[in-house]
């Protein structure tokens, strides 16, 4: 289920509580060394209705597989985060 499905998911079902959305995704991770490998996981969340708003109850995460990646296969790496200005 990708991200858009999940939000979906909540949308449909949000007169019923608890609800769970499951999700799985990939992703690179680049270290500073120059090193990097590729992640899956699998995302698990329980949401509840508290006061009408729904709000995170319960996270999980099962990791699928962890795979090395060859030298050179990112391009344009930025050298810091954008989130940390």
């Amino acid at each position: 289920m990708g991200v858009g499905d999940t939000v979906g998911l909540i949308e449909v079902m949000k007169s019923l509580t608890p609800v769970v959305a499951e999700q799985a995704g990939v992703q690179p991770w680049i270290f500073s060394d120059g090193s990097s490998l590729l992640r899956s996981s699998r995302l698990n969340n329980l949401f509840r209705k508290v006061d009408g708003i729904w709000k995170v109850a319960r996270t999980r995460t099962e990791n699928v597989f962890v795979a090395p990646l060859k030298a050179g296969w990112a391009h344009n790496v930025p050298d810091r985060s954008v989130l940390r200005r």
